[in-house]
């Protein structure tokens, strides 16, 4: 208790090596004898209760561990990447941390006694940490992998590859990326990435994003298999997110701010995807039928379920109100 009211936390130091909590033999020995027999479940229940609720750390190496993982989570929600720089100041030693974890991996994949434990291992992929850097460096199997890249953009037309273990492409261009950001990729290798019309920053492509760009892509194949060229209604979610796409492309146009990055263009036009599909005839001919609409209906609340005028008059409305605030429109 005396060690916690003056620290603030339980985390006792297992060495007599570390001085930055020092405190008594006595008590780093009945620290570690509790552990040892919690471990054991040797344990009386009632004595785990009492140190519970002190918040006694019964595992040291978890607890450090999980603690500069949160640290390297809260890195990675700021600045999109894993890339932690040697000496980042506003977590020191956390970029050396970061470091080891990739030098543990590569024990492990060696079969060799290693600190990152399956948990572990799951904990960093899920954050999408680059592990085992070194070996996408090696000659031959960069100009693999750099090879598939080129086929995959041939045949995809951009070269936003999804990262995940699973997907040795994903993560070999993800590791590029890094490796970038930390300053250790070569010149000649950044030079052939460039060659090709590489990016570098993709923090802007959210899995949301990246949701509804695939939900798009199967929907256009199967209009392709009915030989069909609509798209869905406004009234749907996709529908919805095609019209905030050539919205944000109009504002790119006309030099507002948008949040459609050259690399979302490029991957929109490789499923075809038209963004300016109501040109400026197009506007007059679907003013004359909102004219008629009007004159068969009485009003102009046009329902969503028309795809064609519906979706017009929605733009128009969400234009007006763009101007209202003050933002840039295409409406003159």
């Amino acid at each position: 208790e005396k060690f916690k009211s003056e620290h603030n936390h339980c985390l006792v130091p297992t060495a007599k090596k570390n001085q930055k909590h020092a405190c008594t033999p006595q008590l780093r020995y009945w620290v570690n004898l509790m552990r040892s027999q919690y471990a054991k479940s040797l344990l009386d229940p009632e004595k785990v209760r009492v140190l519970d609720n002190m918040g006694f750390v019964w595992n040291a190496h978890d607890h450090v561990w999980n603690a500069r993982f949160e640290e390297l989570e809260r890195f990675v929600y700021w600045f999109g990447h894993c890339a932690v720089p040697y000496n980042y100041e506003p977590s020191p030693g956390l970029g050396k941390w970061a470091r080891m974890q990739t030098i543990q991996y590569e024990k492990h994949q060696r079969g060799e006694s290693s600190s990152l434990t399956e948990e572990r291992l799951k904990k960093l992929e899920k954050i999408k940490f680059p592990i085992g850097l070194e070996d996408n460096l090696s000659a031959e199997k960069w100009d693999t992998m750099f090879q598939q890249l080129k086929e995959y953009k041939t045949e995809h037309g951009h070269s936003y590859v999804e990262s995940s273990h699973q997907c040795k492409l994903g993560r070999w261009v993800h590791n590029q990326r890094h490796l970038y950001a930390c300053g250790n990729l070569p010149n000649d290798l950044v030079r052939q990435l460039n060659d090709i019309g590489f990016y570098w920053d993709t923090k802007n492509i959210s899995g949301a994003w990246l949701n509804m760009f695939h939900k798009l892509k199967k929907y256009k194949e199967a209009q392709v298999a009915k030989k069909s060229d609509r798209y869905p209604p406004y009234r749907t979610s996709l529908g919805r997110w095609i019209f905030e796409q050539r919205q944000q492309y109009r504002l790119m146009l006309s030099g507002g701010e948008s949040k459609l990055t050259q690399e979302k263009i490029d991957m929109l036009k490789s499923i075809g995807f038209e963004f300016t599909p109501l040109t400026l005839k197009s506007w007059e001919e679907r003013f004359e039928m909102l004219k008629k609409y009007k004159e068969e209906h009485g009003d102009c609340l046009v329902p969503a379920k028309n795809s064609e005028l519906g979706m017009w008059v929605a733009i128009q409305r969400a234009q007006y109100r763009y101007i209202q605030e003050g933002n840039k429109s295409i409406l003159t």
